[in-house]
């Protein structure tokens, strides 16, 4: 990533506000890909990978509200 919200900047105007999107992440090792509404925002390698907890993290700013439907997950064999 050029800048922290080049990702956001492909996807915002598309973001369908106030309806669902569907957000897709898949970790497989260290590579990371990140699509919103079919619109890869981050593909790249981390360095920390792991058993860990899932989470969603909001960023401060505005009030929001997240909810969750159909989550589902898929161990990659």
């Amino acid at each position: 990533m050029k800048t922290p919200d080049e990702g956001w900047l492909k996807v915002k105007s598309e973001v369908h506000h106030g309806d669902w999107n569907h957000y897709e992440i898949v970790a497989d090792g260290h590579h990371v890909v990140l699509r919103l509404d079919g619109v890869e925002t981050i593909d790249q390698q981390v360095e920390k990978t792991g058993a860990g907890v899932i989470a969603i993290q909001l960023h401060m700013g505005q009030p929001m509200e997240v909810q969750v439907r159909n989550l589902r997950l898929k161990v990659l064999r």
